[in-house]
C-alpha cells in the first residue's frame, strides 16, 4: 500500500508544472488501464488467485501501465476451456465479417453472459483496490489475449491454423530482452513458417542420456565404470553379472544409439545426416545391427534375473533425464549408485516446446506491444517468477535460512513448467541449490537435432467449385502409431525370438566349415606345390630340359645376330651411299654384303646390350617353356583321381584335425561371435522389413479413405485428387493418364511429403 501511496505522490508531483500553467477549468481525465487476460494451469483458491493478481499487477502496472487478469483452471480443465475460448473468438471474428468493421462484436454486448465489473474509466489504482478488497476484476471486452500452450504439436497446430499472433518484432524491440534469458533453440524450434508465434517456458532442454551402474557390483568383481561408454563395453560385465548374482538384474534397459539425428523421436522411421539428406532408419544396414545387439542381450538373458523378474536390484541401466533423475532412481532403488554421460542432450521441437505462452490471433498491434513488455517483465523478473511459482511471501510460502522455499499451505500451486522461467526463481527447501545453475549448463553442452524447427505441413487440396478444401492426412502420426507398435520391441530386443543355443550351434557349424574350407584350400596349395616341385625337378635333369635349354640358346643368338645384321647393314648403306654417290642400288647392296661378315656380326654383338642381358634371355625363354610343360602336367594332375585321393587322405588325417582346433582356438570364439551377430542383424532386418510393410499398407489405407471420403466434396476423382497431392503423375505415354509416381506409399510419404519439405527448409550443400 506504501509503494501504491508513493508512486501517487510521484504522479502528483510531476502534474504540478502542468496545472500551474493551465487555466482554473483544466480537468485530470482519468486514464483507463488495459487489461489483458493470461490463461494458465493452477490448482489455487480464488483468493490466493486474486492475491497473486494483486502482487502482480502492482509490478506491472508501475512499470509498463498494464494489468493482468489470470485465468487459472486445473490440468483437466485446462483443454476444454482453451478449445471454449478459440470457437468462441472464432464465433466473434465471425459476427464482425457479417455485421462489418463497425459490428461491437468484440464487447460485453456479444456475450450476454459477460459482465462489467464497474462502470466508467477503470485506472490502474481502480484495479488494484479492487482486488485489495476481494473483487476481481476482468477486462471490459471478452479478450482471448495470452494462453499456455502443451506440446509443441499442439503449438504447430494452432499456428499454421492461423490462430496465433506472430511475436517475431516484438522479441527484436519491446521484448528483446527475453532472448538473454532463453537458449537460441528454443526460439528456432518456435520459428514456423519464419515466424514465432509465443514465448517458450524456460527450463532444460532436451535430456542427458546415462549409463547407470551399482557401485558395490562394480567394486566386488573389480570393474570400472568409465571403461564402460557404450552398449558394446557392457557384454562381458553382464555375463559377469548373470553367472555370479542370479538375483540381480543385469539390464534394467536401454536406449536408442546416440549415432544418429532421429526426425521427430528417436526410433522414427527417418533420420538426418550431417549433410542434411534425410534416410530411411529401418532400411539401413548400421540401426538394425545396433537393435541386434539389444535383441542378443534379452536372449542371453540379461533383461531379468535368474528367476525371470525385471524388478529389483540391478547391475546397468539406461537414464534419461538429468542428476536429478538419478538422485530419484537411487532413493527408490536403494542402490548406492555410479554413472557415465552416454550422451549429451539433443534439442528437438519436442523438447524445446514443452509449454508455450502464445497471444491470440485478435489481439490488436498496440496491444500486442503492450502485453510483449508484460511477458518481458514476467519472463526476467525473479520476483514475478517467484510469484507465479510460489504465490505471495509469507503467505503460501516462506523461505528458510538458506534462501530455499518451504511451502506454507495448499492454496496456490502450479507447474513450475508453467510459470515462464523457472531457471531464475528460488530452489525448494532440500533442492540442490545449484539446481538451476546444472540446468544452465546442460542446456549450453546441448546440440540442436538436425531436424530442429521442421515439422510436416499436410497439403491442402482445393475442390472444382473454389471453395471446398481438405488436408491431405497427416502421415507423421500415421507412421507414429505403426512405430508404437514396433519400436519398444526394437528396444527391449523382443522384437525377435531367438533360441541362443539353436544360434550358437549354427553359427559354431558356420565357422567351422569356413575354418574347414580354409585350411583344405591350405592344404590343396601345399599339394599342388609338392607335386609341381617334383615335376619340375623331373624335367630339369631329364635330357628334355637340355634339349629346351639349346633351343633357347638358339633362338636367343639368332634374334640377338638378325637384330644387328640389320643395325649394321643400314649403317653402312648409308656410309657407302655417301661415299659413291654415283653407284646403283645393286652396286651398293654388292659392297655392303662384302663388308658385312660373320666376323663382324660377331664383333659388334654386344654394342647395344651385353652377356648379362642376353643369358637373362635365355634363361627366361627356357623358364617359359619348362613351366609350360610343368603347367601342363599339373593340370592333369588335378584333375586326376591321384590328387582327389590324396586330397580326401590329408584332410581326414588326425593332422588336419588338430590344425583344424588350433584354427578354431585362435579365432573361433571371435569369428562365432560375428556369426551370431550377423545372424540376429538380419531377424532385425527382416523385422524391419515387416515394419516397413506395414507403414506402407497404413498409408495406403489412408491414401484410399482419403480419397473415398472427399471425392464427391471436391469433385474430383481418386486419381486426380493422388494428382494433386502429388502422389500420382501423368503417364509419359498418355498425360491423360494418371500413374503413381512412387512405388509405394511408404516411399511417396519419405520422398514427396518429408525429404522434400525438409530440404525445402534445410537445403543440401551445394544446391
Amino acid at each position: 500500500m506504501k509503494k501504491r501511496l508513493i508512486g501517487l505522490l510521484l504522479s502528483a508531483l510531476l502534474l504540478l508544472p502542468i496545472l500551474s500553467s493551465c487555466s482554473h477549468e483544466a480537468v485530470i481525465v482519468p486514464e483507463e488501464v488495459p487489461i489483458y487476460t493470461l490463461y494458465t494451469i493452477a490448482d489455487t483458491t480464488p483468493e490466493a488467485l486474486r492475491a497473486v493478481e494483486l502482487a502482480l499487477n502492482r509490478i506491472l502496472f508501475y512499470r509498463q501501465k498494464v494489468c493482468i487478469d489470470i485465468v487459472a483452471v486445473s490440468e483437466d480443465e485446462y483443454d476444454e476451456l482453451i478449445a471454449s475460448k478459440l470457437a468462441e473468438m472464432d464465433a466473434i471474428e465471425a459476427a464482425k465479417k457479417s455485421k462489418g468493421s463497425s459490428s461491437s462484436a468484440t464487447s460485453s454486448e456479444a456475450n450476454p453472459d459477460y459482465v462489467l465489473t464497474v462502470s466508467g474509466t477503470l485506472t490502474g489504482e481502480d484495479v488494484l483496490d479492487m482486488l485489495e478488497n476481494g473483487q476481481d476484476v476482468h477486462p471490459r471486452t471478452n479478450r482471448f489475449d495470452i494462453f499456455l500452450v502443451r506440446g509443441y504439436d499442439k503449438y504447430f497446430e494452432l499456428a499454421t491454423q492461423g490462430k496465433l499472433a506472430a511475436f517475431n518484432e516484438k522479441l527484436s524491440a519491446e521484448a528483446k530482452v527475453i532472448k538473454d534469458y532463453l537458449h537460441s533453440s528454443l526460439l528456432t524450434a518456435a520459428t514456423i513458417n519464419k515466424k514465432i508465434y509465443g514465448v517458450p517456458t524456460n527450463g532444460a532442454i532436451g535430456d542427458y542420456k546415462y549409463i547407470v551402474f551399482d557401485k558395490e557390483l562394480l567394486e566386488k568383481y573389480n570393474f570400472e565404470a568409465k571403461t564402460m561408454i557404450t552398449v558394446d563395453d557392457l557384454n562381458e560385465y553382464l555375463q559377469v553379472i548373470q553367472e555370479n548374482e542370479p538375483d540381480v538384474v543385469p539390464l534394467k534397459n536401454t536406449v536408442d544409439t546416440r549415432d544418429y539425428s532421429f526426425m521427430f523421436e528417436d526410433g522414427f522411421p527417418f533420420y538426418v545426416d550431417k549433410d542434411n539428406n534425410v534416410l530411411s532408419t529401418y532400411e539401413l544396414n548400421e540401426i538394425p545391427s545396433y537393435y541386434a545387439k539389444l535383441a542378443r542381450f534379452r536372449a542371453n538373458g540379461y533383461f531379468t534375473n535368474a528367476q525371470g523378474s525385471s524388478e529389483g536390484r540391478f547391475a546397468v541401466t539406461f537414464v534419461t533425464g538429468d542428476e536429478s533423475t538419478i538422485e530419484e532412481l537411487e532413493k527408490e532403488s536403494g542402490q548406492n549408485l555410479v554413472y557415465n554421460v552416454y550422451a549429451n542432450p539433443v534439442v528437438t521441437n519436442e523438447s524445446a516446446i514443452k509449454s508455450i505462452y502464445c497471444i491470440h490471433k485478435s489481439v490488436a498491434s498496440n496491444d500486442l506491444t503492450n502485453i510483449a513488455k508484460a511477458l518481458a517483465e514476467i519472463y526476467t523478473d525473479p520476483a514475478i517468477q517467484n510469484l507465479l511459482t510460489y504465490g505471495v511471501e509469507n503467505v503460501n510460502y516462506r523461505l528458510d535460512d538458506n534462501g530455499q522455499v518451504v511451502m506454507l499451505n495448499d492454496d496456490y500451486r502450479i507447474n513450475p513448467d508453467y510459470a515462464g522461467n523457472k531457471l531464475i526463481t528460488y530452489t525448494r527447501q532440500g533442492e540442490d541449490p545449484n539446481k538451476w545453475l546444472k540446468i544452465k549448463e546442460q542446456n549450453k553442452l546441448s546440440t540442436a537435432s538436425r531436424a530442429i524447427g521442421f515439422e510436416f505441413v499436410p497439403k491442402t487440396v482445393e475442390g472444382k467449385d473454389g471453395k471446398t478444401t481438405v488436408a491431405e492426412p497427416n502421415y507423421k502420426t500415421i507412421l507414429r502409431e505403426v512405430t508404437a507398435k514396433y519400436y519398444p520391441k526394437f528396444m527391449d530386443g523382443s522384437i525377435v525370438e531367438l533360441d541362443m543355443e539353436a544360434v550358437m550351434a549354427e553359427s559354431v557349424q558356420s565357422v567351422m566349415e569356413e575354418l574347414r574350407d580354409q585350411l583344405k584350400r591350405t592344404y590343396q596349395t601345399n599339394l599342388v606345390a609338392e607335386y609341381t616341385n617334383n615335376v619340375r625337378k623331373q624335367i630339369t635333369s631329364s635330357a628334355q630340359a637340355k634339349e629346351i635349354r639349346r633351343q633357347a640358346e638358339e633362338t636367343v643368338m639368332n634374334e640377338l645376330r638378325s637384330s644387328v645384321r640389320s643395325k649394321l647393314q643400314s649403317e653402312l648403306t648409308t656410309k657407302y651411299r655417301i661415299e659413291y654417290p654415283d653407284a646403283t642400288n645393286e652396286e651398293l647392296l654388292e659392297m655392303v654384303e662384302a663388308e658385312l661378315t660373320e666376323a663382324l656380326i660377331d664383333e659388334h654383338l654386344y654394342d647395344d646390350t651385353t652377356v648379362e642381358k642376353v643369358q637373362k634371355d635365355i634363361d627366361d625363354l627356357y623358364e617359359s617353356e619348362i613351366a609350360y610343360l610343368v603347367n601342363d602336367k599339373v593340370s592333369d594332375y588335378l584333375s586326376s583321381d591321384a590328387f582327389q585321393i590324396a586330397l580326401d587322405r590329408a584332410v581326414n588325417s588326425p593332422k588336419f584335425n588338430q590344425e583344424l582346433n588350433a584354427l578354431y582356438s585362435k579365432n573361433g570364439d571371435l569369428m562365432v561371435d560375428e556369426v551370431i551377430t550377423e545372424i540376429i542383424a538380419d531377424a532385425i532386418r527382416k523385422a524391419a522389413k515387416a515394419m516397413i510393410e506395414d507403414y506402407n499398407k497404413a498409408i495406403e489405407e489412408a491414401l484410399d479413405k482419403f480419397a473415398e471420403e472427399n471425392s464427391e466434396a471436391l469433385q474430383y476423382s481418386k486419381e486426380e485428387i493422388f494428382a494433386k497431392i502429388g502422389y500420382y503423375e501423368a503417364s509419359e505415354d498418355n498425360k491423360d493418364d494418371l500413374v503413381p509416381a512412387y512405388s509405394s506409399g511408404f516411399e511417396f510419404v519419405y520422398k514427396e511429403k518429408i525429404q522434400r519439405q525438409f530440404n525445402a527448409l534445410y537445403p543440401l550443400p551445394n544446391k
